[in-house]
């Protein structure tokens, strides 16, 4: 399989373009030769002279007089375009380096990656190897690097990718999840058919905060095919307790769930109140249509005998959702020598407590008692 570059000539004095298609050479003279011969032909022309026929192209262009932070190129039909765009800017002195940005899309996604080492070896009878590294990376997803190292197998009639991957503190925000500033680390192994990459690995949080609950040290795995993340088997610490969860992500729609149990977790830290003594198992799941403003945090908990002040109590129960801001608590049941204690709803809006009316049923009886 032999994949070629499509590139482009500015015309100044009409500013359009003309797409220059040239033939890849394994011999670089004869390759470099090839390509300016194309580019002055495409000179000579005002036609944009896009060739929808032309197979195996990838598009490469370089900006010389505009040096970028951020660059997306918009296609009005983005989604059947499948090869990847490269596109790199002017370069620039920065402490005694050069300094070139450097913007990759693919699917309408696209990164603009910084402080690039690579060495690309191409045989394309054979394999292409590659060994990758960034600092810095922004676009669709931002984060402090890449690693990529390994090979596609072009031998086949259907490339192959067996390529390892490294992304380091990726902030989720900058995916669509939530409103999450903690990063997370990934690690993987890419294989599948070009241009469909399937990703298999391990992620790690250090930290993890969402609306209401606070994790440590969660790691989980991850499965990637066709735009859609999955996480399985995560598992972490929060309120002194321990969490497991899965869930998935879309990279397109930017739609998300994630469903999760707790178990042990402390009530004095999960309610920040040191009077509280007992144990709670959580269940709660995340939902999200691509808005983080709209994502829905909701589920239910229960604890076993414990504490408040020097109250005892056999368990308190009850139903909770948290959506932009407002946390609610609702069917919220305490259990007591001296009866139950049933409230329909608390809230709390932007930090400020609200409560409803909260009643005693007395265990001999029955009988329903208005307490607030």
């Amino acid at each position: 399989m032999c994949i070629r570059d499509r590139h482009y000539v500015f015309h100044e004095d009409t500013e359009t373009f003309t797409v220059v298609y040239t033939e890849f050479s394994e011999d670089y003279l004869a390759f470099y030769d090839r390509c300016c011969a194309d580019i002055e032909k495409a000179k000579q022309t005002r036609s944009y002279g896009l060739d929808g026929s032309k197979l195996n192209y990838f598009d490469a262009s370089y900006i010389p007089w505009l040096s970028y932070e951020a660059l997306h190129v918009e296609l009005p039909d983005g989604h059947l375009h499948f090869p990847p765009i490269i596109n790199w800017g002017k370069y620039r002195s920065e402490n005694e380096r050069l300094m070139m940005p450097l913007t990759a899309g693919y699917r309408n996604r696209y990164f603009v990656l910084n402080e690039v080492n690579a060495i690309i070896d191409i045989d394309t009878q054979k394999k292409l190897t590659i060994d990758f590294v960034t600092g810095k990376f922004g676009g669709t997803m931002v984060g402090d690097g890449v690693e990529i190292k390994g090979n596609i197998n072009l031998a086949q009639q259907i490339p192959h990718y067996d390529l390892h991957l490294e992304l380091y503190n990726i902030l989720p925000a900058s995916l669509g999840i939530a409103d999450i500033k903690d990063t997370v680390s990934i690690t993987a192994s890419v294989t599948g058919e070009l241009p469909n990459p399937v990703i298999d690995g391990h992620l790690d949080f250090k930290e993890l905060n969402i609306p209401g609950l606070h994790f440590s040290k969660v790691r989980g795995d991850l499965h990637y095919e066709d735009a859609l993340l999955k996480f399985t088997n995560v598992k972490g610490n929060v309120f002194g307790g321990t969490v497991e969860a899965f869930g998935d992500y879309h990279l397109d729609t930017k739609y998300y769930n994630i469903d999760a149990l707790g178990h042990e977790l402390l009530g004095s830290i999960a309610a920040r109140n040191g009077k509280i003594k007992c144990k709670v198992e959580l269940d709660f799941k995340i939902r999200s249509k691509g808005d983080p403003k709209t994502a829905l945090t909701y589920g239910s908990f229960k604890s076993g005998k414990g504490s408040y002040y020097i109250i005892p109590f056999d368990s308190i129960s009850g139903e909770f959702s948290n959506q932009n801001k407002h946390l609610e608590f609702k069917n919220v049941v305490i259990e007591t020598k001296m009866g139950t204690i049933k409230t329909d709803a608390f809230d709390i809006v932007n930090g400020k407590l609200h409560i409803g009316e909260i009643y005693l049923e007395e265990p001999e009886n029955g009988q329903t008692i208005k307490i607030i």
